[in-house]
């Protein structure tokens, strides 16, 4: 062994892999100076499947130059490569040629005429992860001297140095690779966000690119956008869509509120069911805020580990989507701001030129000309509604707006929200109380109560407006202060409602029940009907044949019901003083409790 020529030849390998020259190179003039200096015919590097049970060469040094010098591939269970990784230590055939240990490398030894073999372990992998080993084979049988082995030991240490700091660069090329496309989806989705107006747009650029599939809950226009199938087996996408859409909406919109209340970030369990089969997921949600208000929150359904550039991307969408929401809420509120605006000037007649307010709500889709039908909308607990909520709701009540009808219009005001739907060829109630049911869905969803409703008569023209608004206005708030919810029409509108909104309701209740309290208890505990008696005598005008033919009975038996009222109830029919207490008392129980 000539030391002073293999010092040089180690140093030459150093100096290499200092360079960060190719590695295949680096590999292969380390098993030249292997076979070199050690008296070594050939060589190779070879990775060891595990999997497919082959080990293959990567590299090899062959001085003959000869292509196909030896097998590409080795089946591991003719091989001593498993045998030198299972014990981490180097294999020696001294010769291979009689040695039936490992058949193929007896077989091959013949062939292509050599001895000896030597089989080292490398600690580490390749690219793939699999794992190498170095093999060195020599013509003549060859000894192996402790000092032979700590060489090719050095040798094969540079190699995996080699090897590692190769890993290391492709590891930082791919880490720098990634970070850029993280970088160029963000720029691209924050374009998006930046020149659209559509949450929804946004969300189907995203989705395909995280590797959950997500959901979007919208809290400013109460919706929510799915993505991707989370289980494509029992879901397509559209059906999945379809599924959200009708069942679980409400309650991942539920989900979304309770596990991001004091949390910007959260983990819950998500439990749905379609049919007979139950599906049970991780949900991993995300806030979208809006100036530290919550605007909506970004959902990733499944239990798989988050990688870091997947994290990146999660921060990335999480940023579009905000910005996203944060200009519609912007145009929103700019717009919802002008339209109520002029809205304003119609009911209070501060407007000068009909023209003029005509052109201007054309610009929100409104033609005041044309046959529109006013929905007031408001609630019994309205003051306890927190102004968030309210504000959800107004967005949400747009938006659903424009998918009844592009022409269809929101207006705000203080305590109450009023839709504006054109009227088709048809004017009839029948035709909006679809609509009607819908909004108390959708509404009450939001709100989780009731809203109270009140449909006007159609407006064609600037001057109805006025009008229609004043009488539906004092119908909502007599239905309000009442505790009515859902649909009011506007035919309870009366002196008896108007003195109503003014009393103490307490009071009121107080009083109905000292007068009707006794009748009403009677015919709950006898299965008697005295109170419908007393309502329908008094409608017929207290004339006995009038109300006996009302009820279908006698007159005979109606004159038995009212003595026995009288003295059951000492109820005084005759003087006109009690009659108006009693039909008071009357009237504003139907009225309470209709």
């Amino acid at each position: 062994m000539d030391a002073k020529q293999l010092i040089a030849t180690l140093s030459d390998i150093a100096s290499l892999i200092n360079a960060e020259r190719d590695t295949d190179t680096i590999l292969r003039q380390m098993i030249a100076a292997a076979c070199r200096h050690l008296g070594w015919y050939r060589g190779t590097i070879m990775s060891i499947d595990l999997a497919s049970g082959y080990a293959y060469v990567t590299v090899r040094y062959d001085p003959s130059l000869l292509p196909n010098a030896g097998a590409a591939n080795w089946a591991l269970a003719t091989s001593p490569s498993l045998v030198a990784l299972r014990y981490n230590e180097p294999v020696f055939i001294s010769n291979a040629k009689t040695s039936a240990e490992f058949p193929g490398f007896q077989k091959e030894s013949i062939e292509k005429n050599y001895s000896s073999v030597l089989v080292v372990p490398m600690n580490c992998t390749d690219i793939d992860s699999r794992p190498i080993v170095l093999t060195l084979v020599s013509r003549e049988i060859k000894s192996l001297s402790p000092d032979d082995l700590a060489l090719i030991k050095l040798i094969v240490q540079l190699g995996t140095i080699a090897l590692e700091k190769q890993r290391n660069i492709l590891d930082q090329q791919k880490a720098v690779e990634q970070k850029q496309e993280v970088l160029a989806r963000h720029t691209q989705w924050m374009e998006q966000a930046l020149s659209d107006d559509s949450v929804k747009n946004l969300a189907a650029v995203i989705g395909p690119a995280l590797n959950q599939p997500m959901l979007v809950i919208d809290s400013t226009t109460n919706t929510v956008l799915p993505g991707r199938s989370p289980d494509p087996r029992y879901f397509d996408d559209q059906e999945w869509g379809e599924y959200v859409e009708r069942e679980l909406a409400t309650r991942i919109q539920s989900v979304c509120r309770e596990g991001l209340k004091n949390a910007t970030s959260a983990k819950v369990d998500l439990s749905y069911a379609r049919g007979t089969q139950n599906f049970s997921t991780i949900a991993r949600l995300r806030l979208l805020e809006i100036d530290g208000q919550s605007a909506g929150a970004l959902c990733l359904l499944g239990d798989e580990d988050i990688q870091e550039m997947d994290l990146l991307l999660i921060e990335s969408a999480k940023q579009a989507l905000s910005v996203q929401l944060m200009r519609n809420l912007i145009r929103f509120q700019f717009e919802q701001r002008s339209l109520d605006a002029l809205f304003l000037e119609i009911i209070e007649g501060t407007w000068k030129s009909e023209n003029d307010v005509a052109q201007r709500a054309l610009k929100y889709g409104l033609k005041l000309n044309s046959p529109n039908r006013m929905i007031m909308i408001s609630f019994v607990d309205a003051d306890r509604i927190p102004e968030t909520v309210w504000n959800s709701m107004l967005r949400g009540l747009s938006f659903l707006a424009e998918h009844i009808d592009p022409r269809a219009v929101v207006i705000a005001r203080p305590d109450a929200m009023i839709f504006i739907l054109p009227v088709g060829s048809s004017k009839s109630l029948e035709v909006v109380k679809p609509l009607m049911n819908r909004l108390v869905q959708e509404l009450g969803r939001a709100s989780h109560e009731l809203p109270t409703m009140v449909v006007g008569d159609v407006c064609s023209d600037l001057a109805q407006y006025r009008d229609q608004f004043r009488k539906q206005a004092s119908v909502l708030s007599i239905a309000v202060s009442l505790g009515k919810r859902g649909v009011v029409s506007t035919s309870m509108l009366g002196p008896l409602s108007m003195l109503l909104v003014s009393a103490d309701l307490a009071q009121v209740r107080v009083f109905t029940k000292e007068v009707l309290g006794p009748v009403l208890q009677h015919d709950a505990e006898n299965e008697t009907q005295f109170f419908e008696t007393l309502e329908a005598f008094m409608d017929a005008g207290y004339r006995n044949q009038q109300c006996a033919d009302r009820l279908g009975i006698h007159v005979t038996t109606l004159r038995y019901r009212l003595t026995r009222m009288t003295d059951l109830f000492k109820l005084d029919l005759d003087t006109s003083s009690r009659r108006f207490e009693l039909e008071l008392a009357v009237r504003i129980f139907k009225l309470l409790n209709d």
